[in-house]
């Protein structure tokens, strides 16, 4: 709350003021594959079960290469089941973790920022009349530009077999032109066996 005091201008009460949570926008954009790059240090935080968990602050770019607007903001529980889509989410980063106990500390280490992987983007629930993205999975980087090749790929093969499709037609009309004129013949020839007799 502020309040005037005379000449010394406005005094401000901060007492029981919360810190500001969330900062940049929550990212929303279209769903399918981004490239994701970790714009700083993951955060680790404790859930109200008690849980550790990860939070990453990833930036999202499109296939030519722009910067999405907005923050994607992607938690990693670090317990139980939830471990094995923390280990595909640092495998997709290029960080391959050893299968025994480790530091978070260790693992940790090996993140960086500026780091780049594939991300499958998908809608999250609607919260508040906003519809916010969400990470689904995780792939690397180079798969990224792979798939784009495949259906470069994909389409020449369409268009190749459209093209045999069209030849093996062709052949087809020309196998029964034939054999309708063999049978021509063969009516001719019957027709002449008659005559003699």
């Amino acid at each position: 709350m502020a309040s005037r005091k005379g000449k010394g201008g406005i005094t401000v009460d901060m007492g029981g003021v919360t810190p500001a949570t969330g900062g940049a926008p929550a990212l929303h954009v279209d769903e399918g594959d981004y490239i994701a790059e970790i714009l700083k240090k993951p955060e680790l935080k404790t859930s109200q079960k008690n849980n550790p968990y990860l939070v990453w602050q990833v930036g999202i770019y499109d296939s030519d290469g722009d910067r999405t607007p907005g923050i994607l903001y992607h938690n990693t529980v670090l317990t139980g089941e939830s471990l094995r889509f923390f280990d595909a989410m640092m495998m997709a980063f290029g960080i391959k973790l050893p299968r025994k106990k480790l530091t978070l500390a260790s693992i940790l280490k090996k993140v960086t920022v500026g780091m780049r992987a594939g991300v499958t983007i998908v809608d999250d629930e609607e919260y508040e009349g906003k519809v916010k993205s969400k990470a689904q999975s995780w792939f690397p980087e180079e798969e990224f530009s792979d798939d784009e090749d495949e259906d470069g790929d994909y389409e020449d093969d369409e268009e190749e077999n459209e093209e045999e499709e069209e030849e093996d037609d062709e052949d087809e009309e020309d196998d029964d032109e034939e054999e309708e004129g063999d049978d021509e013949e063969e009516e001719e020839d019957e027709d002449d066996d008659d005559d003699e007799y």
